[in-house]
């Protein structure tokens, strides 16, 4: 005589960037009382697995399932947040944005040199001379953003490596007044808040003297711009407010 066994079904779905694997590399249809292992595997680092939903809810990975009825599960997965870390460093002064804090994904850091400095560059985890530079949060971040004091500084009659606009705040359109102590090739750039490039007013060799350039915003949205200065090696980040 033969005892007819029950089957149940095991749906296993995912929310987020992920996967999961069985135990016995089988899904389907399983017979009463078969213990299955399911292991939630992130896609990489930047992810976690948070929890199972459905017929199951826990935290366990790997979860074991007794199969005594239909079962649908789903493994959920999140952007892992990771701590940002960045000191100043060097004989100038300046401001990094992001704060210090916990982040997932993609960041991008902002360094904006305080009056009678520059910003010269990124170490550590990141490394990179542009004041804007992207990052990815697939980790602990310990960065160094380096500040010097301006060439010149002591000498009032010296072409100052600076950047500046007026007026600001401003509607529509504004002078932004720019100095180069050499003769450099040079960049002239404007991004957004999130360091995306909006335009690029210069992108030349210049001598060292003083220059203006009007920048025109009536067709950009209203908002926070940032306008950044490159030449060897040097970078100057300044921020401008768009009003409509």
């Amino acid at each position: 005589n033969f005892k007819e066994v029950n089957a149940y079904s095991l749906n296993i779905s995912v929310d987020g960037e992920g996967s999961v694997s069985t135990a016995s590399g089988w899904e389907g249809k399983y017979a009463e009382g078969y213990v299955e292992t399911l292991t939630a595997t992130p896609k990489d680092a930047g992810y976690q697995f948070v929890k199972w939903i459905g017929d199951i809810e826990s935290t366990d990975n790997p979860l074991t399932v007794t199969m005594n009825s239909d079962i649908s599960v789903t493994a959920v997965f999140e952007e892992a947040g990771y701590q940002l870390t960045v000191t100043n460093a060097g004989t100038g002064s300046g401001t990094v944005t992001p704060e210090n804090g916990v982040y997932t994904g993609s960041q991008f850091l902002t360094a904006v040199a305080d009056e009678g400095s520059t910003f010269i560059g990124w170490s550590g985890d990141v490394e990179g001379s542009t004041s804007v530079i992207a990052i990815y949060m697939d980790g602990p971040k310990n960065i160094t953003a380096t500040f010097n004091k301006s060439d010149g500084i002591n000498d009032p009659d010296a072409v100052k490596f600076d950047l500046s606009n007026y007026p600001n705040p401003f509607t529509g359109k504004t002078t932004i007044k720019y100095s180069v102590d050499e003769t450099s090739k040079i960049t002239l750039t404007i991004y957004d808040v999130f360091g995306r490039k909006v335009d690029v007013l210069v992108d030349k060799t210049v001598k060292s003297g003083n220059y203006t350039i009007e920048w025109d915003g009536t067709k950009i949205p209203k908002g926070i711009y940032l306008y950044q200065l490159q030449g060897n090696s040097k970078s100057i980040t300044k921020r401008m407010v768009l009003n409509k």
